[in-house]
């Protein structure tokens, strides 16, 4: 037997669908672009050419009784036909280099039509059999796939779900779509075509099986359709961080899901031109089109180890990740691993959830907020919003409302903003350089919870880290608003407020935090209930050293009436909650009314101008008015949380050597 050369990619011995050798079938090879056959070389001198091949009983190419190991060369084309009548009618059923496999009807991608990729199976497999292809257009494309052999007019072809045997209708292909890769749909993948319909029939296929996992290989896709995942159980699948990358020119949403049992890991989202030069390096240089890269209308999902860059539109509210106020979206919401870059908003989360889980994520060159939860900002008046048991961990956050415009950004800059829910853990973040707009001012963590009558409730901030190294106005915490929380071991450095906290947050227990930035007072206490252990200065920050064993007393539940307020100018009915030691402002005014007031709650207040008080309503204890001048001192107290009955009244003018 002679010594021959190899055509590896010819299968041999050749095999049907059932795994038994086909004998029978015909073996030819053609030029490209030509439908008429041409010789094979059969030795290795070429010198007994023949133009066809025929498999033995065990399925192996054979001539004159020799079995033989057929040579093709690779500017050929070959085919393999069912039988000799097949051959005869040209009409392969397998045509090759197997690169070429693609079990789709038509032509292929370099015109050459007469290469019908499937034809006359018929004969070789049955219905119910099974088959596997190793490409689209070309092997390893990512667009193979596993199909079932169903009978002719199962469904309407549709070059993806079903596909049509052979001019015939003998049987068709169905997809068993457990898996689908959007390549199976016939995606470009070049960036530059457009990849919409590849993409949304690989979506509605799996909507079709009932839920399954969407394919990206590493290839850009670029997309202008909001692709809307409406099936339970759908995971969409990258190949590699920052390499399957989701190009999305639209002005919506690029994802969003509607239903629950979401994943989404590996694939970069992306709202601006990936071949632009400076995308993803250096400074923002480019504004996307789209508002959001993923929107999340249920929960139940997990979005990790993702990419999301240059939703960056200010009039848009764009946002990274973003759930939707006024929907039921469940629980378990996961967002970990992700790196989001140049865009408006981070994490955006509001809406009616429990147990979300932001962690280990990395945000930068944002510029509104990294973090945002319980607020839409889109609306001025916030209704419906909660967020409860939402952990915030481990995230590192850095340069927000930076980049935007030269020396700082637009309007005020949140790093980590909390605005409504219960049961807040923000814990063992890094947050660095965050800036606001001149004017303006910028927040590490910011907690302002009492908006329209809803609550942030149980909050509690421990061990981050926060750092700012802008010249703005800048607060490490902010704290406004807010009831029932807590902050333990933090360590708050630079800006020039460290720690803010207003007189309207009440019950926090700071334990033992840590400040290390340059202003000489970086604790300011606008209210009460609060200690903090400076230790830069070695000393008690809210507090007296008689407080000092109440400062990790968690309740709080006596009150301590310190600071010396001001009241607001022109305010008739000035708010005297939290304190008891007030003074006027410095212009003349009638004060009708106290508001704010608990039960037998007392209150001095210093008169720094004309000031007069009218017993009219809930002002008592005079029969006329009383006119104060600057540095006359009022005493009342409230008996019932609404009326304010006056128990002292000294005129400093007045001669009170006598005791009147």
């Amino acid at each position: 037997m002679a010594s021959w050369s190899v055509m590896s990619d010819v299968p041999n011995p050749l095999i049907d669908g059932k795994g038994d050798p086909f004998s029978g079938a015909v073996l030819k090879a053609y030029l490209p672009g030509t439908t008429t056959s041409t010789s094979i070389a059969i030795d290795s001198s070429g010198t007994s050419p023949q133009t066809s091949i025929t498999a033995n009983s065990e399925g192996k190419w054979e001539v004159s009784g020799n079995e033989i190991l057929p040579y093709i060369d690779r500017k050929h084309k070959w085919g393999i036909f069912a039988d000799a009548t097949d051959a005869l009618a040209n009409s392969p059923f397998y045509m090759g280099p197997f690169d070429n496999v693609n079990l789709v009807l038509g032509s292929d991608r370099t015109g050459n039509t007469f290469l019908t990729k499937v034809t006359a199976i018929a004969s070789a497999l049955a219905i119910g059999a099974t088959v596997q292809t190793l490409g689209y257009d070309d092997a390893g494309d990512g667009g193979a796939g596993l199909y079932e052999v169903v009978a002719a007019g199962t469904a309407t072809e549709d070059g993806g779900n079903f596909i049509n045997s052979n001019p015939s209708g003998s049987f068709q292909l169905k997809l068993i779509a457990t898996e689908v890769n959007v390549m199976q749909w016939g995606a470009v993948k070049n960036g530059t075509a457009s990849d919409d319909a590849a993409v949304v029939a690989a979506i509605a296929s799996i909507i079709t099986n009932q839920g399954g996992e969407i394919v990206f290989p590493q290839s850009i896709f670029k997309v202008s359709s909001d692709l809307q995942l409406s099936q339970n159980g759908i995971r969409l699948r990258g190949h590699c961080w920052r390499r399957s990358i989701i190009w999305y020119t639209g002005i919506v949403d690029a994802l969003t899901s509607n239903n629950v049992a979401f994943e989404m890991d590996h694939l970069h989202v992306t709202s601006l031109d990936p071949s632009t030069a400076n995308h993803l390096v250096g400074d923002n240089a480019g504004t996307g089109t789209g508002i959001c890269a993923i929107r999340l209308k249920h929960v139940d999902a997990n979005v990790h180890h993702c990419t999301f860059s240059y939703f960056n539109k200010a009039s848009l509210f764009a946002s990274a990740v973003k759930t939707v106020d006024g929907v039921t979206l469940g629980f378990s919401l996961t967002i970990a691993h992700n790196y989001i870059r140049y865009c408006w908003g981070g994490i955006e989360l509001r809406g009616v959830s429990s147990d979300t889980l932001v962690f280990d994520n990395t945000i930068l060159d944002v510029e509104k907020f990294g973090i945002s939860l319980g607020y839409d900002w889109t609306a001025a008046a916030q209704s419906g919003i909660t967020a409860d048991n939402c952990r915030i961990w481990s995230n590192l956050i850095q340069n927000v409302n930076k980049n935007k415009n030269a020396g700082g950004g637009l309007g005020d800059g949140f790093a980590i903003t909390l605005r409504r829910g219960s049961a807040t853990d923000v814990r063992n973040n890094y947050i660095e350089n965050y800036d606001a707009a001149v004017g303006s001012i910028a927040y590490g963590i910011h907690c302002d919870g009492l908006i329209d009558g809803t609550y942030l409730l149980a909050t509690e901030i421990n061990g981050n880290n926060v750092v700012s190294n802008t010249v703005e106005t800048t607060y490490s915490v902010w704290l406004e608003d807010c009831y029932y929380g807590g902050g333990r071991g933090n360590h708050f450095a630079g800006g020039t407020g460290s720690v803010t906290q207003q007189s309207t947050s009440r019950w926090f227990d700071f334990g033992v935090n840590f400040f290390t930035g340059s202003p000489a007072t970086p604790y300011v206490l606008n209210g009460v209930h609060s200690f903090a252990w400076d230790p830069v200065n070695a000393k008690w920050l809210g507090s007296t050293d008689a407080r000092k064993e109440l400062a990790f007393d968690v309740k709080f539940l006596d009150r301590h009436w310190d600071d010396v307020k001001t009241f607001a100018d022109l305010d008739q009915t000035p708010n005297v909650s939290g304190g008891n030691r007030f003074n006027t402002f410095t212009n003349a005014l009638n004060i009708i009314d106290f508001d704010g007031g608990v039960a037998g709650q007392p209150i001095r207040v210093v008169s720094k101008a004309a000031i007069t008080y009218k017993f009219t309503g809930d002002l008592k204890g005079s029969s006329a008015d009383i006119v104060t001048a600057a540095g006359d001192i009022t005493t009342w107290e409230s008996d019932d949380g609404t009326s304010w009955i006056l128990t002292g009244y000294v005129d400093v003018s007045a001669d009170n050597s006598g005791g009147a």
